[in-house]
This record gives structure tokens, sequence and C-alpha cells, in this order.
């Protein structure tokens, strides 16, 4: 199971009104229970407010998405409101776009978080784009430095 922490903002990074707020957790909702999420096994959950500007959503999947792309269904819920609602959704949109999603960086992963992804490094990159792979390969040599700094100091101790 793939999990993303996502901080979520108007496209214009203006302030989100509580009755805005309260729609993007019905569309959230619904979009979990479209065809679309169910084929994909993906869950968006609203997680609460992060200030006036933002809200921290999970997104779940069974398999790798590109986040930005799985939240889509929330604008596309939110181009869909009634007025005076979509009005103020309107009102908000950039660049031909009502939504703006970033990875919460304010998370520490778990310990069984942080096993699977060593996991998925080292023996998933056969099912990885050439970009991820390429990442995984860096990665995997910042791990290998790390656990050789680890076992040189712990060897130091022991003498």
């Amino acid at each position: 199971m793939y999990e993303y922490y996502l901080r979520v903002t108007m496209a214009d990074s203006k302030a989100i009104s509580d009755e805005l707020l309260e729609e993007i957790k019905r569309v959230i909702d619904e979009s979990n229970k479209n065809a679309s999420s169910a084929r994909i096994k993906k869950t968006i959950t609203y997680l609460g407010r992060i200030s006036e500007y933002a809200i921290r959503v999970k997104l779940e999947a069974k398999r790798e998405l590109v986040p930005s792309r799985a939240l889509s269904s929330i604008s596309r819920g939110l181009l869909q409101l009634e007025e005076p609602m979509l009005s103020e959704v309107k009102s908000h949109v950039e660049r031909h776009c009502v939504i703006s999603v970033t990875a919460d960086e304010n998370r520490r992963l778990t310990d069984r978080e942080v096993m699977q992804e060593l996991l998925e490094i080292y023996f998933g990159r056969s099912e990885m784009s050439t970009t991820n792979k390429e990442l995984a390969l860096e990665t995997a040599d910042e791990v290998r430095r790390a656990v050789e700094k680890y076992l040189s100091r712990k060897q130091t101790e022991r003498v």
C-alpha cells in the first residue's frame, strides 16, 4: 500500500473559506465513491486544516500514483458545484488549475514505512519508471554509505 501525505492549497494560494472547506470535504467523500477510485483502489482522507490557506490529506493506493493527478477528482468535483460556491471556486483558479498539491514534509515516516520503501528501492526497481529507477539507485547508494558509516562508528566504539 502506498501512502502520500499531501498539502493542498487553492491554486492562487489564498485563504480557504469555511464554506469552501466543507465543500472540499464533501467532494473528497464523493471522489472516494466513484468508479475510478474503486478501480485503482485509491482513497483520499481529509486529515485537517494546516492553516487558513492549506489542508492536509492522505492519499492511499494499491499502486504508485502521481499524487497531483490522483487528486484531480477534487478539482473536477469543485468545478461542478452550484452557484454561489462555483464563483468562489473560480475566483481561486490560476493558470487553469483549481488546487495545488505538494508533499507534506512535516511528517516522520514510521519504521514500517521506511522498511517498505527500502524493499521497493532495492527489490522493486524492475517495475519502476526510468526516472524512479535512477532515483532508487541514487538512494540505494546513499543508504549504503550511511550503513558503512554506521558500521565504521560501531567498530570504533568496540575498540
